[in-house]
C-alpha cells in the first residue's frame, strides 16, 4: 500500500471547480484582482480541495472510512495555482499516526494526526491473506 501521493501542479480551473462542488463562491479562490488586492501572489486553493486528498489517503491507509476513528488537519501554509502537493508520512516514527502536505520545494502546508481502528485494519489484513 503506498502511504505517499504526489498531485498533479494544481491549477485555477482545479480550483473553481472544487469551489463549485463544494458550494465556495468566495472571491479569495476565484478572483484573481480581489486576491490580488490583499496582497497574495494569485487566488488561494479552498481547504477542501486538501481535505479530501487527506482523505482519500486516509481510507487507503485505514482499509475503509469506517477503520477511521478520527482525524484532524492544520492548515499551516496557503497553497496557490501551480503548487505540487504530495502528502505522505510525516517521518517515520510517527508515520503510523500523522502525515504531512508539502510543496515540491519542500514547505509544509498541512499537518494531520489521525488514529485508525487497528482491529478492523488487522481484520481487513487477515481477509487479504485468505
Amino acid at each position: 500500500m503506498t502511504l505517499v501521493k504526489t498531485y498533479p501542479p494544481i491549477s485555477r480551473v482545479d480550483i473553481a471547480w472544487t469551489c463549485v462542488a463544494t458550494d465556495d463562491p468566495s472571491p479569495l479562490h476565484l478572483d484573481e484582482p480581489f486576491a490580488t488586492a490583499l496582497g497574495h501572489p494569485s487566488v488561494m486553493a479552498p481547504g477542501t480541495m486538501l481535505l479530501g486528498w487527506t482523505g482519500e489517503l486516509l481510507e487507503r491507509i485505514a482499509g475503509s472510512p469506517q477503520a477511521l476513528v478520527s482525524w484532524t488537519i492544520r492548515f499551516v501554509r496557503p497553497v496557490w495555482p501551480g503548487d505540487q502537493l504530495t502528502i505522505g508520512p510525516a517521518d517515520a516514527a510517527s508515520g503510523e499516526t500523522s502525515l504531512i502536505a508539502t510543496r515540491a520545494d519542500g514547505t509544509v502546508v498541512a499537518r494531520v494526526q489521525y488514529r485508525v481502528d487497528q482491529a478492523a485494519v488487522k481484520e481487513r489484513n487477515d481477509k487479504d491473506d485468505e
